[in-house]
C-alpha cells in the first residue's frame, strides 16, 4: 500500500472509531432504561404531603415549604416529570435553583438542585437511579406554589449532543495517542485548533439559548443590532421576547440551564415559536433607542455576520442565536492559530493558556472578551518573537502588527492600551541606528498617547459620563479625581489588590476555570500545576531562542498591573 493510501486510511479507520464511539456511547446510556411508550402518572396514595393540599393529585402549598413523598415499586427511573407553578412574581434570588428532589436509594438520600425555568412551567430532570421513592421539597420562601401531573418518565430519547460529546472524547483520545507514539507530527497550531473547535463545537450544540456567559444578554443585543448601529438607526423594533433575552429577565435567567435534553428541547420550542428573524415583518412590539456606534462595536462583527448569514437563510431563532456564538468561536480559533504559528518561543504555553475553561468559554458565548484576548495572544506572539529573534534587525511588519493587534485588543477595553508600552523596551541591538531607535520609539509614545487620549479626553470633557458601557453607576471623572488626589492611597489598594489576587488571576480559578454563570472550577490546583509545568519546560524556542529574564518580569508586572488596575478602576 502506497504511503498516500496508508495515510488516508488511518484517517478513515479513525474517522469510523470515532462514529462507532458516539453510537455505541448512546446505546449504553439508554441500556438501563425499561422503555415505556408514554410517562408513568403517580396518583392518589403514591403522593403524601407535608404542607400541601391535594385535590385530584393537584398540590397546592398552604404555607412556607413542604414536602411531597412520591412512592411506588423498586424500578429504574430515567427521568421525573412534574409542572409547577408560583403565584405571583418570585425573586429568582429567593426560590430558583432551591426546590430539590431527593432520591432515596437503600435509605440513602441522593440530592438533584431542581433549576426550575420560569418560561415552560415543568421539569424534567435526570434520575438514572434504581428506587421505590422520590421527595420533593420546596424551599420556605416559595408561597402559593402548586405541584401537578407527577410522572416517572422512561421513554425512549436520543440526544445529539451527547452523541457528539462521545465523538469528540474519541476523537481527543486518538489525537493523544498519535502524540505520545508520534505517528503524526502535531504543531502545536493545528494541537489548538482540532481541541478549541472539538470542545467548542459541543458547547454550542449543547448550551441553553439564553445568557449563561457574564453579561451575555447585554452582548447579544449589541451583536444582534450591529447593523442597525452601523446604519444609525436611532430606533429600533424589538419583539416582547427579544427585550427579555437583551436583558435580565425571569425567561433569561442564567441559572436555568436544561438539566435533561426533553428540556434543552422544550427551551428550542419556547424561543422559535415566539422569535423569528425577519425584519420586514410587520409589529406593534416596543420600540428601542438604537444603540450608538463606540469602538468597541467592531468586535462583535464576527458575531453579527454570523447572525446575519443565519437570517439569510431563514434558519430558527436558536439555531441564529447557535450561530453568532460560532461566529465568536471561529474568529477566536482563527486568530489564535496565527499567533501560536508565528511566536518564536512559548508555543505551548499559549496553546495551554488559550484552551483554559475561562478563555474557551468565552468564545463560545457572546461576548467580546474571545476579541480581546485573540488580538493579545497575536500581539504578544510577534512582539514576543522580535524580543528572542537575536542578531535580525527590528521587522516594521511584525511592529506593526503587534501594535495593530494590541490597539485593536483595546477597543473593547480601553485597560489593555498601556500594553503598547512594550514595544518601548525593544534594546537598542534591534536598530540599525540611533536615529531609527528614537523615530521608532517615538511613533510607539504617539500612538500609544492618542490611544490613552480616547479614555481619558473623555472622561476629563465629561466627568459624569458612566465608566462602564453594560450599565451601571461607575463614574470615570470620579475615580480620575480619586486617583491624582489620592495617589499613595490608590498605589497601596493596587499593590494590596494584586497581592490577594495573584494568583487566582494568573494560574488559578479567576483568571483561567470561571465559566460565567455555568461552573467555576472549584479545584484549581490541576490547572496551576499545568500551566506552571508549561512555562518551565517550555522556555527554548525551536531554533534555541530564550526570552530574556528582565523582559519576562517587564510583561509579567505590567500584565498585573492592567489587570489589578482594571477591578479597582470599575469598583463601584
Amino acid at each position: 500500500m502506497s504511503n498516500f493510501l496508508k495515510k488516508y486510511y488511518k484517517w478513515g479507520i479513525a474517522l469510523a472509531i470515532i462514529i462507532a464511539v458516539g453510537i455505541v456511547g448512546e446505546v449504553l446510556y439508554n441500556l438501563p432504561i425499561t422503555k415505556q411508550s408514554e410517562y408513568q402518572y403517580l396518583t392518589g396514595e403514591q403522593i403524601k404531603t407535608d404542607g400541601f393540599a391535594v385535590t385530584d393529585d393537584v398540590c397546592v402549598s398552604t404555607g412556607k415549604g413542604g414536602k411531597i413523598e412520591l412512592s411506588f415499586p423498586e424500578q429504574y427511573v430515567d427521568k421525573l416529570y412534574y409542572q409547577y407553578d408560583y403565584e405571583g412574581y418570585i425573586d429568582p434570588d429567593e426560590i430558583h435553583n432551591k426546590i430539590t428532589v431527593n432520591v432515596v436509594r437503600k435509605n440513602k438520600e441522593i440530592e438533584i438542585a431542581d433549576d426550575n425555568n420560569y418560561v415552560w412551567g415543568s421539569s424534567i430532570i435526570n434520575i438514572r437511579q434504581v428506587t421505590d421513592k422520590i421527595v420533593i421539597e420546596l424551599p420556605e420562601e416559595a408561597e402559593g406554589a402548586t405541584i401537578q401531573r407527577i410522572a416517572i418518565n422512561n421513554t425512549t430519547n436520543h440526544s445529539m449532543g451527547r452523541i457528539l460529546f462521545y465523538m469528540v472524547c474519541a476523537a481527543l483520545v486518538l489525537m493523544l495517542i498519535s502524540i505520545i507514539k508520534d505517528e503524526i507530527n502535531w504543531k502545536p497550531e493545528w494541537v489548538f485548533l482540532s481541541v478549541a473547535l472539538s470542545i467548542g463545537g459541543v458547547l454550542l450544540v449543547t448550551l441553553p439559548s439564553h445568557k449563561v456567559g457574564l453579561d451575555e444578554e447585554i452582548h447579544f443585543g449589541r451583536a444582534f443590532y450591529l447593523f442597525d448601529t452601523f446604519a444609525g438607526k436611532e430606533t429600533i423594533t424589538v419583539e416582547p421576547a427579544m427585550e427579555d433575552l437583551i436583558t435580565t429577565s425571569m425567561a433569561n435567567w442564567p441559572f436555568s440551564v436544561a438539566q435533561s435534553e426533553e428540556e434543552h428541547k422544550l427551551e428550542k420550542i419556547y424561543w422559535n415559536s415566539n422569535l423569528q428573524y425577519d425584519t420586514g415583518k410587520p409589529s406593534d412590539a416596543n420600540q428601542m433607542e438604537g444603540k450608538a456606534f463606540q469602538l468597541y462595536s467592531i468586535s462583535y462583527l464576527p458575531q453579527a455576520m454570523m447572525i446575519k448569514l443565519g437570517a439569510l437563510l431563514r434558519l430558527d431563532f436558536t439555531t441564529i442565536y447557535m450561530l453568532g456564538r460560532m461566529g465568536n468561536l471561529i474568529f477566536y480559533c482563527g486568530i489564535v492559530f496565527l499567533a501560536i504559528r508565528h511566536i518564536a518561543i512559548g508555543k505551548r504555553v499559549m496553546l495551554v493558556l488559550a484552551l483554559m475553561p475561562t478563555a474557551l468559554f468565552s468564545a463560545v458565548t457572546y461576548s467580546y472578551d474571545a476579541f480581546v484576548t485573540a488580538f493579545s495572544f497575536l500581539g504578544i506572539a510577534y512582539l514576543i518573537t522580535e524580543l528572542v529573534e537575536k542578531g535580525k534587525c527590528i521587522s516594521y511588519k511584525n511592529c506593526a502588527i503587534f501594535t495593530g493587534a494590541l490597539i485593536l485588543a483595546s477597543f473593547p477595553k480601553p485597560i489593555y492600551i498601556p500594553m503598547i508600552a512594550l514595544a518601548l523596551f525593544f534594546p537598542a541591538s534591534k536598530f540599525r541606528s540611533k536615529k531609527e531607535k528614537y523615530i521608532f520609539k517615538g511613533i510607539i509614545a504617539v500612538a500609544l498617547a492618542g490611544m490613552l487620549a480616547t479614555f481619558m479626553l473623555p472622561a476629563i470633557l465629561e466627568p459624569n459620563r458612566a465608566g462602564d458601557t453594560r450599565g451601571g453607576d461607575t463614574n470615570i471623572g470620579q475615580q480620575l479625581r480619586y486617583i491624582f488626589a489620592k495617589p499613595w492611597l490608590y498605589t497601596k489598594l493596587l499593590l494590596s489588590n494584586i497581592s490577594e489576587t495573584l494568583y487566582s488571576y494568573t494560574i488559578g480559578q479567576g483568571g483561567l476555570g470561571d465559566m460565567g454563570h455555568i461552573e467555576v472550577v472549584r479545584n484549581s490546583i490541576p490547572i496551576s500545576l499545568l500551566v506552571g509545568y508549561t512555562a518551565i519546560t517550555d522556555s527554548k524556542g525551536t531554533n534555541g531562542e530564550r526570552v530574556e529574564r528582565r523582559h519576562k518580569i517587564i510583561v509579567n508586572v505590567l500584565k498585573e498591573g492592567i489587570k489589578s488596575s482594571w477591578r479597582l478602576f470599575l469598583l463601584r
